[in-house]
């Protein structure tokens, strides 16, 4: 398939980068799943500080991924591209973690009692 799409730079790049962004959600979902299969805790602050660290871990597989394969970036300026992506990261976190934080605490009882599904 790669080798089709050799011919458009763009497109190959595009497909990559949406191929890295699936896997970035598996892995923090995967990480996140098993936080709390282990620990138990499911709503609350226990629950953002898991949904932290499965963010954390998602973002830095997702930068080294984009960089070496998506990219092919090579420089060697890497600790400035890094701590400049883990800030902008820093703020897309506080938005996930406290999304996910309310849905799961608040929205979920709601919509359980609502449409009698009480597996969500």
């Amino acid at each position: 398939m790669w080798e089709k799409l050799k011919k458009y730079p763009v497109i190959e790049q595009f497909a990559k980068f949406a191929l890295v962004g699936v896997m970035n959600t598996l892995v923090d979902l995967i990480i996140l799943n098993f936080e709390t299969y282990f620990s138990g805790v499911k709503e609350g602050s226990g629950y953002a500080v898991q949904k932290g660290v499965s963010f954390i871990c998602a973002v830095i597989f997702n930068y080294f991924i984009n960089k070496r394969w998506t990219f092919e970036d090579t420089s060697e300026d890497k600790g400035k591209k890094f701590s400049q992506f883990i800030v902008i990261s820093v703020i897309g976190m506080l938005i996930n973690v406290t999304v996910a934080t309310m849905a799961i605490t608040y929205a979920k009882p709601i919509v359980n009692s609502t449409l009698n599904m009480p597996f969500l």
